[in-house]
């Protein structure tokens, strides 16, 4: 049974209210659980508010000889009781403290104003606390509690009260203002423009609007709360073999078997994104697993502030590639690296109300710094699957945001479209498939429009009029050819295939098949071939030779035309490279190993004076060049999946 609660925090004096917040509970027959999902949404200006505190109490009665448990490191316990004794101090309070991804304390008071005994300490606790007695027991977990640090468990056995400091008062004051009061559109940040200056950053609040979403577990008269937690935290799920999924259509299309040298490759790649994550500094409040641009393999660290290799967004996909992963590997690492940055995107990369409610913002130093918002962020292509496997309805509610944010800006009469037609489809075809809008017959509308917008060379309409009133959607009278905008990276392929399979829309199935010959056909030939083929060439070829992978292998699924396998084959081989041994960096000479990672770098035809080789940097000598984007690789996973599984002969 779910219920959900929604509301404002209200002030502890005087009668203001702050940050809208929905409270779901999720009640479970036959069960001592009782779990509860808390969004909780900054609606204040950053320059001025600053987030003292965000905890939740509960009220226990457990009876006398009160016991206290805490979740330590790796599945140990720190237990003691309550001292009652009039010779003895009566520690009546316990709070253990998670200050960072590394550090957590445990400490005991006498009293809420009197100060802390230290009691031990460690590295990375489990994320619940215990509190007994002679009526019963009552437990409290956190999912993810170190990763999304700081955070604190706090229980008074004197008035059985139970805290959980989500955002804990003992942490500093949560600053979300941009980290400059200046843009450098040269790294990257908008307003862009291409030029060495800098400009002063606008708007005050680009923070407003952001989310914070946690998973949290009452157990009550639980025996065993570590072992219980565990599961919460890792969750057993159904699996099945690449075959078997590959049935279920669920992906559309996906390989019933895997070559085992590219499986090999990605099992690397997950292990190498997943430790170098939670050690160098993919975990806090504000950022786990908010994954960053670009990686410096000699000098081992992330590109956090590195100008436009900030941090990703969902805007290339990175969240379904790894939702791929793990449908792919069945590894629970993979799945819980799935989980955190569908969290993090559809959270802290998107906004949750105001005029921008619905968007997202670009990849930036800070997440919200960049003043450039799009749908296509926030569409739940592949956010979703936290819905359908986990239960997540916070997707849901970002669906609806998304929705609506569409249908607000109806104007009179139809209005072009371009990059956000991959948004609106994805998330008509989400709100469909779980019945909470009735948009099938508009979906069939927006299929038959693309379908007629791709001509018989393949090439596809930059724009399509839409009427989220009528649910219309046609193509220009003068039609406009597109680089990429309405396919792109920005999930059009994944998207626009999907609908063809759903409903079997022949018309838009062999429209795609023609775009993706369109692609291959540009990937494969060089630029002074192209004027002979009489199409015209694509001005950014090098993007789409990475964008492209996941529409020519579902053209290659739907044809088995060898044509699509050729195109595809050289852009395989070099989305890895070995890494050589002794680097030189800033700092000198370093040994990074030489285990093959994906690497991404600047492409060979890329000319000297595009604009966009300022953020694809390359330095002779140094390592700075040999970095890769995370987002593109793994949006890549279902191509590959598709395309290097073919049979060889």
């Amino acid at each position: 049974m779910l219920w959900r609660v929604r509301g404002k925090h209200k002030a502890l004096k005087g009668k203001g209210s702050f940050g809208p917040y929905t409270l779901r509970f999720e009640i479970i027959a036959d069960s001592n659980q009782l779990r509860l999902c808390h969004s909780f949404i900054f609606d204040g200006n950053p320059e001025t508010d600053f987030v003292r505190a965000s905890e939740l109490l509960i009220n226990s009665r457990v009876g006398k000889n009160e016991q206290f448990a805490f979740g330590a490191d790796e599945g140990t316990e720190t237990t003691f009781a309550r001292q009652r004794a009039h010779w003895a101090p009566d520690f009546r309070i316990a709070e253990l403290y998670q200050d960072s991804a590394r550090h957590w304390q445990l400490g005991r008071r006498v009293a809420p104003d009197r100060p802390e005994i230290f009691c031990a300490e460690g590295s990375r606790a489990d994320g619940w606390m215990a509190l007994s007695g002679s009526k019963g027991g009552l437990a409290v977990a956190v999912r993810d509690s170190w990763q999304n640090n700081p955070k604190s468990l706090w229980a008074d056995a004197e008035t059985g009260q139970l805290r959980v400091g989500l955002y804990p008062n003992r942490a500093e004051r949560l600053d979300l203002r941009r980290y400059s009061e200046l843009i450098y559109p040269y790294t990257y940040e908008t307003p862009c423009t291409w030029k060495k200056e800098t400009l002063p950053f606008p708007i005050p609040d680009p923070a407003r609007g952001i989310r914070k979403t946690h998973d949290i577990m009452l157990m009550f008269d639980e025996p065993n709360p570590s072992a219980r937690s565990f599961f919460f935290k890792q969750p057993l799920m159904l699996s099945c073999t690449q075959s078997e999924f590959a049935k279920t259509k669920v992906l559309v299309p996906i390989a019933a078997k895997s070559d085992e040298g590219w499986t090999k490759t990605i099992e690397q790649y997950l292990d190498f994104l997943h430790l170098s994550m939670l050690e160098s500094g993919g975990t806090g409040y504000i950022n786990y697993f908010d994954l960053p641009h670009g990686f410096d393999v000699a000098e081992q660290r992330w590109f956090h502030d590195f100008g436009g290799f900030g941090y990703n967004n969902d805007e290339s996909m990175p969240v379904l590639g790894l939702w791929q992963a793990w449908f792919l590997t069945g590894r629970q690492d993979v799945l819980g690296m799935a989980r955190a940055m569908t969290r993090h995107t559809a959270d802290i990369d998107c906004r949750h109300l105001g005029k921008r409610a619905g968007y997202g913002s670009r990849h930036n130093v800070d997440h919200w710094g960049c003043l450039c918002y799009e749908r296509r962020i926030s569409m739940p292509l592949g956010k979703r699957f936290a819905y359908h496997l986990l239960g997540d309805r916070s997707i849901v509610d970002l669906a609806h945001l998304t929705l609506a944010s569409f249908i607000k800006e109806d104007r009179k009469g139809p209005h072009d479209m371009t990059c956000d037609i991959p948004a609106l489809v994805s998330t008509l075809l989400f709100l469909e498939e779980i019945g909470e809008v009735d948009a099938e017959q508009w979906l069939r509308n927006i299929a038959s429009a693309i379908a007629s917008g791709i001509d018989e060379n393949g090439q596809m309409t930059a724009f399509l009029k839409i009427n989220p009133k009528k649910q219309s959607a046609t193509v220009p009278d003068e039609k406009t050819v597109a680089e990429h905008c309405m396919f792109s990276c920005f999930g059009g392929g994944q998207a626009f295939c999907e609908l063809a399979e759903r409903y079997d829309h022949k018309p838009l199935r062999e429209a795609m098949i023609r775009f993706a010959r369109f692609q291959a056909m540009d990937m494969s030939a060089r630029a002074s071939q192209l004027p002979q083929t009489g199409i015209i060439p694509l001005q950014k070829d090098y993007l789409n030779r990475y964008r492209a992978l996941d529409l020519i292998g579902y053209a290659w699924q739907q044809t088995a035309d060898p044509f699509f396998l050729q195109a595809a084959a050289g852009n395989l081989e070099h989305l890895v490279i070995e890494i050589e041994t002794h680097q030189e960096t800033r700092y000198g000479v370093s040994d990074a190993g030489s285990i093959a990672i994906p690497v991404h770098q600047p492409w060979p035809d890329q000319a000297k004076d595009d604009n966009y080789s300022h953020y694809y940097p390359l330095f002779p000598k140094t390592s700075m060049g040999q970095f890769f984007n995370i987002a593109v690789y793994l949006h890549k996973l279902q191509g590959i999946m598709l395309l290097a599984t073919a049979d060889k002969e």
